[in-house]
């Protein structure tokens, strides 16, 4: 037992000794190699980033480049379409997208002008048009009122319309609601009385 004993403390002794030998050594040039690593890691992450980057940039440019040919395409056929789209007046033509009419613009066309150009395209996008419903011809003076029935005449055209005033060129005039000259029942001078008198 004894010699057991001594052994199990020679053993602790030469143990002793061997852990005074010992010494730490330094995790600096290890931990230097890890943060190292980690710099590569972060620059290829970056770099893989930037080539993707610039992968999407060169897509996009492609796909800008082709949409705007196609825009340019469907820009100039709608230009040689309407270079020699048939007109429905003689002084009507179509620059830049824009109908002019008698050297002018749509913005800067008279009402009656308007009046003339929207019926004269609504008979050319339909010939079998009988008649057309008009309003504001009050636009127009006596020279121009009597061109355009002369061209809505020649036209084969017939218009309903409206025109604020007193001229003998109205053939019906509405006053009060009811038609000028028309004799009104005991009924309808009693209604006119009540409107007139703000009773509705």
């Amino acid at each position: 037992m004894l010699n057991k004993q001594t052994r199990v403390q020679a053993d602790l002794e030469t143990a002793r000794k061997s852990a005074d030998y010992l010494q730490d050594e330094s995790t600096a040039e290890l931990e230097a190699n890890i943060a190292n690593l980690e710099e590569i890691n972060r620059k290829v992450r970056a770099n893989l980033d930037k080539d993707k980057a610039e992968e999407d940039a060169l897509e996009y440019r492609n796909q800008y480049r082709k949409l705007t040919e196609e825009i340019e395409e469907t820009r100039k056929s709608k230009r040689e379409l309407l270079d020699h789209a048939d007109l429905p007046l003689p002084e009507l033509s179509i620059a830049e997208g824009e109908l002019i009419y008698k050297g002018q613009k749509w913005d800067n066309m008279s009402g009656s002008d308007h009046l003339k150009v929207s019926t004269a395209i609504v008979r050319k996008l339909n010939p079998k048009c009988g008649f057309v419903l008009l309003d504001k011809l009050e636009q127009m003076d006596m020279v121009s009122l009597k061109e355009f029935g002369e061209w809505l005449e020649q036209e084969g055209l017939q218009a309903i319309a409206t025109r604020v005033s007193t001229g003998d060129e109205c053939s019906i005039i509405i006053e009060d609601g009811y038609v000028v000259g028309e004799e009104m029942t005991d009924a309808a001078v009693s209604e006119k009385k009540e409107w007139k008198t703000g009773e509705f």
